[in-house]
């Protein structure tokens, strides 16, 4: 999703160059989050590649979406900080290009890896049977990618039309010229903001209200627990590395609270064509952001909840 840049979709007037960097408690904030994000997403990866059981069909989702994450922020909040740090653009037309397909694109690519864990577990209950005889690694993989392209197919097209024919002057900025291209830009905004979270909104509802019934239905027939680490919603026991509607869980409620306030704006933006005011510009900004932070501590979590039991 277009992030601190896409406030400048309607400024006329060029940002008066900096000669040196200025420091704000801001974008101090900033620099030390971008850290804290690289730090955490880099760490928890390395703790599940390091233990080779710790691979499971359903910890393929994590690892590919916590590589996401790292190349989303080599670039893209990067740039952004540098870009405020200096009061322009100065890193040339060719690194506007990488941070916009970045900030498009592997937004999107992101949001979707997180749709497809959701999509895994709607899987994984209603037909557990199937889940179990054809979920596997290289499913799991195949289905990132699915993801990743289906963010492509959405979100290149306006990246490539920018390049050719709408690419504003970089004494702007540096974001793709949304009002060159309003159709697509609602289309993209649709399809790779606004539909995703409701799903994953609507997913986890659905999941917990089944997941209710069916321990209902449990302890009215007197059937034991399953012991940490096992799901049953897999058609059969079998064993995970992660609890799979634990990280679903946590990771439901942290994208619901970091995303809702930045596809807020944005869609009234591009649907209602009305600009809200700059705090709340800040705040979704800043909420947005977080997101890639903390998925490595929620998927730490239930790592350690798993290995330490204790989930029933």
């Amino acid at each position: 999703m277009s992030t601190i840049n896409s406030t400048l979709l309607t400024n006329v007037t060029p940002v008066i160059s900096a000669v040196q960097p200025k420091w704000t408690p801001f974008l101090t904030g900033q620099a030390v989050v971008l850290g804290l994000s690289l730090f955490s997403n880099i760490l928890v990866l390395i703790e599940f590649l390091r233990i080779p059981s710790r691979i499971t069909p359903f910890t393929v989702y994590l690892i590919v979406l916590l590589l996401s994450n790292l190349l989303f922020l080599s670039v893209v909040p990067l740039t952004e900080l540098s870009n405020q740090l200096y009061g322009r653009w100065w890193m040339g037309r060719a690194v506007c290009y990488l941070h916009n397909y970045f900030n498009g694109v592997g937004s999107g690519s992101q949001i979707c890896i997180h749709v497809s864990i959701s999509i895994n577990r709607l899987w994984a209950v209603h037909y557990p049977i199937s889940y179990k005889n054809n979920h596997n690694k290289k499913v799991a993989l195949l289905t990132c990618l699915s993801a990743v392209i289906f963010a492509h197919v959405i979100g290149l097209p306006g990246c490539i039309m920018d390049i050719m024919y709408y690419g504003i002057d970089l004494k702007y900025g540096c974001h793709i010229n949304y009002l060159a291209q309003v159709l697509w830009g609602k289309f993209e905004n649709a399809l790779l903001h606004i539909l995703p979270l409701v799903l994953i909104i609507g997913a986890y509802v659905h999941l917990c209200i089944n997941r209710v019934r069916r321990r209902r239905k449990i302890r009215e027939s007197g059937s034991g627990k399953v012991s940490a680490g096992t799901s049953t919603e897999d058609g059969g026991k079998r064993k995970e590395a992660v609890r799979p509607f634990l990280v679903l869980s946590l990771t439901a409620v942290s994208v619901t609270v970091c995303w809702t306030p930045a596809v807020v704006y944005f869609a009234v933006i591009k649907f209602a064509g009305l600009w809200m005011p700059e705090w709340f510009f800040i705040l979704s900004v800043m909420f947005y952001s977080m997101q890639a932070l903390f998925d490595p501590w929620l998927f730490a979590v239930a790592l350690l909840a798993t290995n330490r039991k204790w989930c029933s």
